[in-house]
């Protein structure tokens, strides 16, 4: 008789095993939607398990429910561009409407103040060199 210590196995013996970008969790690789399909047909998968897609794609409806009329111009940069719903990734609370790149930058930058203040005070030293 073989006694198991450890409990079940979270997964099936040999299944692939990812870790999702947006929480963290170890998960199967079935547990993630699939982006595309390769030329011998097997799926690609993305970083994100379809249970956060589904709860982003809740987030977005519920954003663009409560967030009125988007601007003509990005609220951050002024230029007239698609502008894409700016919120708080932990209070989840709408910020404004701002480009992609400006978006995606202060995304990189940490999506804090603090991250912001960082790449200005580097560009005010590199500026004057």
């Amino acid at each position: 008789m073989q006694f198991n210590l450890f409990g079940e196995l979270p997964f099936n013996e040999g299944a692939i095993i990812r870790q999702c970008r947006s929480c963290k969790e170890d998960k199967p690789e079935e547990s993630f939607y699939v982006t595309t399909h390769r030329k011998d047909g097997s799926p690609t998968y993305g970083y994100i398990c379809t249970d956060c897609k589904r709860n982003q794609a809740i987030l977005r409806t519920k954003l663009r429910m409560t967030s009125g009329e988007p601007t003509e111009k990005c609220q951050c940069c002024g230029v007239a561009d698609a502008v894409l719903i700016d919120h708080c990734h932990e209070t989840k609370e709408f910020r404004g409407w701002l480009c992609h790149n400006c978006n995606m930058g202060i995304g990189k930058l940490g999506d804090t103040l603090d991250g912001v203040q960082k790449a200005i005070t580097y560009l005010k030293k590199v500026d004057t060199a």
